[in-house]
């Protein structure tokens, strides 16, 4: 979590030092899809029984995404954002179902993200290309050791849908996830 948020992170640094119009938007469309999309993730990897392989694949997106930040930074910020709801869908669904009734495993889940961030945004001030190839290269070998780690299997609760009525709400908090990234 700690990598994969220091990614993003120093994504999202670099595009705040842009100081433009630009930069801006595209923080906002990182924010949008990578809070905003975790829900539909979520029930996606729900349905497909595949939390573990769903934070693995969000951890090589970002990956993929950090490597061409540099050649189109919004094709890379995508990505990231992409990569982002992927990751925390499953790896959280993952922290949970591996610590049944308790607080730890998601906590210390969570943890590592906030620590990640903070490097992620102190390394963006560098700038520095082998910087994203290391973070880069240590996506791609969590997202291989997470998929051979022993964890806990999803159980099938059926197929779950969103409830009719329910639309307007998951909108609205779509919108205040964008709109914290604007402040």
């Amino acid at each position: 979590h700690g990598f994969s948020d220091a990614a993003a992170g120093f994504a999202v640094g670099v595009l705040f030092q842009m100081s433009s119009p630009e930069g801006g938007l595209l923080i906002f469309l990182y924010n949008g899809l990578a809070f905003g999309l975790q829900p539909i993730a979520g029930l996606l990897l729900d349905r497909l029984k595949q939390a573990q392989r769903g934070a693995a694949f969000g951890l090589v997106l970002t990956s993929i995404g950090l490597t061409v930040f540099w050649l189109n930074p919004r094709l890379g910020i995508l990505l990231i954002g992409l990569g982002s709801a992927f990751f925390h869908a499953g790896g959280g669904a993952v922290s949970i179902l591996n610590s049944p009734g308790k607080a730890s495993g998601p906590g210390v889940f969570a943890a590592f993200g906030v620590i990640g961030l903070v490097i992620g945004i102190r390394l963006s001030f560098t700038n520095d290309l082998p910087i994203t190839v290391c973070l880069a290269a240590a996506l791609v070998f969590f997202a291989i050791t997470a998929l051979f780690i022993h964890s806990v299997e999803m159980k099938s609760t059926g197929n779950f849908e969103i409830p009719s009525g329910l639309e307007f709400p998951l909108i609205l908090v779509l919108i205040a996830f964008a709109a914290r990234s604007f402040v």
